[in-house]
């Protein structure tokens, strides 16, 4: 929600300065209207209501088309942001009010500056045709223009940081096999502490379910933590440590190699009582160089259990690639089993999932049937995040073309201003590609300060944006320059189509109009 709040806040602000810009611009067009008024005995302050009333004027209609525009795409939008839009908030009286109160302020916001600057030409110099814009008046349309491409570039770096790092928690390397596991939560008071074994079974008994285990959680869904000590050593050996009971099968179903020690074994009986095993990051924790140093030693979990620690498993990513990996212990515990894991081929699912479903019912007939595939549902974790490239995606394309508009709007008017100039230019031999260079430089100068503006600003910003995630991408400058060239091709091929539009006018009929 903050993250669509400032972008359409951006957008809006874009929009602001192209009004500012245009109306600035074309303020000539407007002063022997003001002079004349001024002349007949207006003041100042009627004629500054006058322009902010226009302005206030547009922005009310453009509130009525952006809410019939928004009526006709809130599924899409719906589906792009998933955020379901209840249309009796919509007409409230507090949001219907917040709308005309953010209206109000942007029309006089975007006006204030115009009003002011239009209202004050002198009547005299206006009516004898010496109204004069000045350097001032170029300089702050080409401050407003570096301003809305500086927005831009901010916004389409920001959506390419954030489908990178989308890839990059997606392509990541987990430390676990996580393609063709099926869960199966077992709920509703269902147990399976006495028969696990059995239920396994009756599961592995389909010729595409390979393998099946047991355990109170899976990768990616909620664990809990503990207070583990270290028997016999100083009391600033202990642990806050995140736990996971599992089954003698949980490692090899999910690949999840060791480094030193062994796995849990059915075959030895204490395994069930009183072993554990530890991660690599747990090692580090308790101050053990190397996993051997680790075997042997005794622990107190805050579980209610003592035993030894028989063997150090490699890291995995038992949370999203957000989370850092922390200290995790496992330990069998067939009390605390509550999913199944089963292995399966992907050859004719349909008939596999059929069967694991029937055999539900046979197992579990009063309890509920549910399922998910391990790698949708830990995938489901980065569904915010890809929820924020969507949204940059339109919004910096929305951004963009506003602001390409204002410059459109520019480069005409520009053009036209220059009008004699290009019918001289031309008679005097200039090329068409001349001119068009001669028009184009100044635009696409603004964008190259535009860049230069935008691309510490933006580094800042993605950097703080990365510090979300434990595991993250680094900030490539060729994602700067990605994004510099593609808004300066968009800004180019704006300009371009005026400076073409005035180069290929006929010098005889522009200097005949002048």
């Amino acid at each position: 929600m903050y993250i669509l709040s400032v972008v359409g806040i951006l957008i809006i602000l874009i929009a602001s300065l192209n009004y500012i810009n245009l109306t600035t611009a074309q303020a000539a067009n407007r002063a022997k209207e003001v002079g004349v008024r001024k002349v007949v005995g207006a003041s100042r302050m009627p004629l500054i209501f006058q322009f902010v009333s226009e302005s206030l004027l547009q922005t009310v209609s453009a509130l009525i088309l952006a809410a019939g525009i928004m009526y006709i795409v809130r599924p899409l939008f719906e589906q792009l942001s998933g955020i379901s839009i209840d249309l009796a908030q919509v007409i409230s009286p507090q949001f219907v009010g917040s709308l005309i109160g953010i209206t109000f302020i942007v029309g006089v916001m975007a006006a204030i500056y115009p009003a002011l600057f239009l209202s004050s030409f002198r009547p005299i110099s206006v009516l004898k045709g010496k109204i004069s814009m000045g350097a001032k008046g170029s300089t702050l349309r080409k401050v407003l223009v570096v301003c809305q491409f500086s927005i831009s570039l901010m916004l389409m770096v920001g959506t390419i940081m954030v489908y990178r790092q989308l890839n990059f928690m997606k392509d990541q390397n987990l430390g676990f096999s996580k393609e063709q596991v099926v869960v199966l939560p077992v709920r509703g008071g269902a147990s399976i502490r006495e028969n696990y074994e059995v239920i396994k079974s009756e599961f592995k008994n389909h010729t595409s379910i390979t393998d099946a285990a047991a355990s109170a959680s899976v990768p990616g869904r909620r664990v809990e933590n503990f207070a583990v000590s270290l028997l016999g050593e100083a009391d600033d050996k202990g642990q806050s440590m995140y736990y996971l009971f599992v089954d003698f099968d949980f490692l090899k179903l999910y690949n999840i190699g060791t480094v030193a020690g062994r796995a849990f074994d059915k075959n030895i009986i204490t395994d069930a009582e009183n072993a554990f095993m530890i991660n690599e990051t747990a090692l580090k924790a308790f101050g053990w160089v190397l996993p051997e140093e680790a075997i042997g030693k005794k622990l107190g979990a805050g579980f209610g259990r003592n035993g030894e620690i028989i063997g150090v498993y490699k890291d995995f990513h038992y949370r999203s690639l957000q989370a850092p990996i922390e200290p995790l212990i496992m330990a069998v515990n067939v009390d605390r089993l509550n999913h199944i894991s089963l292995k399966v081929q992907t050859k004719d699912l349909p008939a596999t999932m059929a069967f694991v479903e029937k055999k539900w019912q046979e197992l579990f007939p009063n309890h509920p049937y549910e399922y998910f595939f391990l790698d949708e549902e830990f995938n489901k974790q980065y569904a915010a995040d890809e929820k924020i490239g969507r949204t940059f995606l339109v919004f910096t394309s929305i951004a963009i073309c506003v602001a390409c508009l204002g410059l459109f709007g520019l480069a005409t008017f520009t053009a036209e201003q220059r009008t004699k100039e290009i019918g001289v230019r031309k008679v005097l031999g200039a090329s068409a590609s001349n001119i068009v260079l001669l028009l184009s430089t100044d635009f696409t100068k603004l964008v190259l300060i535009a860049f230069l503006i935008a691309t510490p600003v933006s580094y800042v910003l993605i950097n703080k944006w990365l510090e979300n995630f434990a595991s993250r991408i680094e900030v490539g400058w060729d994602a700067f320059i990605i994004a510099g060239i593609l808004v300066f091709i968009i800004a180019l091929l704006t300009v371009s189509y005026q400076s073409l539009k005035a180069a290929l006018m006929n010098p005889v009929k522009s200097l005949r109009n002048e």
